[in-house]
């Protein structure tokens, strides 16, 4: 919201001088950071209250059934134990964003290449893709469009690996390097997931 204010105040400036183009234009990115970043923090909230649902009706129907036999109570608890396993998962992924938002945001110290940029966005894309789906899946509901996870994280860091030969610099490999470990990590986290559910 605040990004989004920020660039409409921008905007009039700049017909009179009184701001950049490159300070309009960060201010668009910003705005376009925090528009993903939201989309990304909704999907992530739906899949923990799938979750979340998922568990407490699973809880629901273990107390309700006393007399269940003991084969039955023994899948309810493996059901439990996976559904636990899923959110320190989701947590992971969650913590894992927040940790990419620097570079979404082109915060300072955190900037990336424009081509690098554009494949990020194209990753995140994905990655809303995919958590969509299993959101989808634990609430019963058929998927929709299926993500291309593991050939977008590959594609990454091929821009990646193309934009660090064109910036000899070590520093800024070393960022590169550090955006790819966290783009991979959530990568590996949502197959995890996607396998398990």
């Amino acid at each position: 919201m605040y990004a989004n204010n920020n660039l409409h105040r921008l905007e009039p400036l700049l017909t009179k001088q009184f701001v950049t183009v490159d300070q309009v234009d960060r201010a668009r990115t910003s705005e376009i950071a925090e528009s993903e970043a939201l989309k990304q923090a909704e999907s992530q909230l739906r899949l923990s209250q799938a979750a979340l649902q998922s568990t407490l009706a699973q809880y629901e129907r273990s107390g309700a059934n006393v007399d269940e036999s003991k084969a039955q109570h023994q899948q309810d608890l493996v059901w439990r134990s996976h559904i636990v396993g899923w959110q320190l998962l989701v947590r992971a992924v969650f913590l894992t964003q927040i940790a990419l938002w620097k570079y979404r945001a082109r915060l300072p110290g955190f900037e990336l290449p424009e081509p690098v940029h554009e494949a990020q966005k194209e990753f995140d894309h994905q990655v809303a893709i995919t958590l969509d789906s299993m959101a989808d899946r634990m609430e019963g509901k058929s998927t929709g469009e299926k993500a291309a996870l593991e050939s977008s994280v590959d594609h990454l860091a091929q821009v990646i690996r193309r934009t660090a030969l064109n910036h000899r610099q070590e520093a800024f490999g070393a960022q590169l390097q550090a955006f790819l470990i966290l783009s991979r990590r959530i990568e590996s986290l949502l197959s995890s997931l996607v396998r398990e559910i």
